[in-house]
């Protein structure tokens, strides 16, 4: 019997779901105590990043008492009005536009869901497959310029753009790697991945060529003392103002580059309620794969949302063990409780807020956006009806009330 906090892979894996290229598994998966340490890159790939975000396991208490934790709370609740033929299955991510607007991007359906300001659905594009405008794994999406819309697709490796007036395909450019997110900065279009390569953040791509044309680099300081962690990094980025921000999945330490893309600074993201990241999550990450290790509680960077005011909220989900006394080891993932915490940033006078902790057990494992002003919070509220309600959850993060702590900035060093 393992100890409270800690379940095997296999227990893990029936109670998430796997996606596998082509084919989407709804329910609990079959699976092996043990994965194969000869296992190809793109099934490593998936594993960790489908399994490890969400995994439990043995790792030390929150860093703050429950008391002294800062809450966000739900200030404006919007119902989304699905229908039986345009419904959102499962949120991958999600965006509101400048005219109100939210577009969802569904795992399952492999295809993009439009709803206007009152929460009516407009339309929907996309459909599965390897073709123009047809995605195996759609996951972030971002508008670029006047009317443009681009899709990252994990799976196929690429990102699509389309119109986004009508939701008609206009280009793509595929052999990206596994995209995790996508942010522009004028004509130039930053795409993030998850690479093995430990001195790349992110790949631009030029409007005019459609073509990748150099690559975002990393910190020389951030490659020896934080990537060390993450062998294998999935970055995440963000742009606005001539300014561009990457961060890694598995590291606290996130850079700034400026309109030329030249790096500016780093700095550490603060930490007061979520859990550190392991020191050594690179082997840890391997052990628990080849089934020599348990899984570990390892906080997760989702994504990073501009907010009013040029903030910048860089969002964790961290998942909490319950009290020992179970006595079935496999409720252990049933009862698990999903914590999300956002830091947000102000850049320009380098100072954070820690660690807001974000309402997350309205539905399950919601997905958190912003909405031009603030968080918002973004899921399906099972009710007495049949099908679960999709609600857009808008939230007061009480900034006023956070005690804003400096950020110690690392500007690059020359020759």
């Amino acid at each position: 019997r393992p100890p409270h906090n800690c379940v095997l892979l296999e227990q893990l894996q029936q109670k998430h779901t796997l996606y596998r290229r082509g084919d989407v598994e709804r329910g609990p998966t079959v699976s092996s105590k043990r994965v194969a340490m000869n296992m190809s890159w793109s099934t490593f790939v998936r594993l960790v990043a489908v399994i490890v975000p969400v995994s439990l396991g043995c790792t030390e208490a929150p860093a703050t008492s429950q008391a002294a934790r800062h809450r966000a709370f739900v200030a404006r609740v919007d119902t989304l009005r699905e229908s039986d033929s345009l419904f959102v299955a499962r949120i991958s991510r999600a965006l509101v536009t400048p005219d109100g607007h939210l577009i969802v991007t569904d795992q399952v359906q492999r295809r993009v869901m439009e709803f206007d300001a009152t929460g009516r659905p407009v339309r929907s594009f996309g459909r599965q497959g390897d073709g123009p405008g047809e995605f195996q794994g759609p996951t972030a999406l971002t508008l670029w310029g006047r009317d443009s819309l681009v899709v990252t697709d994990i799976s196929n490796r690429q990102i699509s753009v389309f119109r986004r007036s009508d939701g008609s395909f206009l280009w793509r450019t595929s052999g990206l790697g596994s995209v995790s997110s996508a942010a522009p900065i004028g004509e130039r279009l930053i795409v993030a991945s998850l690479s093995p390569d430990p001195f790349m953040a992110a790949i631009v791509i030029d409007r005019n060529t459609r073509a990748g044309r150099r690559v975002l680099a990393v910190a020389d300081s951030l490659t020896r003392d934080q990537l060390s962690v993450a062998a294998f990094p999935r970055s995440v980025v963000a742009a606005r103002d001539g300014r561009v921000v990457s961060a890694f999945l598995w590291s606290d330490v996130a850079s700034v580059y400026d309109s030329t893309l030249a790096l500016q600074f780093t700095f550490a993201v603060p930490r007061r309620a979520r859990r550190s990241i392991p020191p050594n999550l690179a082997d840890t990450l391997l052990r628990v794969l080849n089934g020599s290790g348990r899984m570990t509680l390892i906080p997760a960077l989702m994504t990073m949302e501009w907010l009013g005011d040029g903030r910048l909220a860089f969002v964790y989900k961290d998942w909490i063990a319950p009290p020992e006394g179970i006595a079935d080891p496999a409720r252990i993932v049933m009862d698990a409780t999903l914590r999300v915490y956002a830091t947000v940033v102000e850049l320009d006078r380098l100072q954070a807020c820690a660690d807001v902790e974000l309402p997350a057990d309205w539905a399950e494992n919601p997905h958190f956006l912003s909405d031009g002003r603030t968080l918002a919070g973004l899921g399906h509220v099972v009710g007495d009806s049949s099908r679960p309600t999709l609600e857009l959850r808008r939230l007061d993060l009480r900034l006023e009330q956070c005690d804003w702590q400096p950020l110690a900035a690392m500007r690059p060093t020359h020759d």
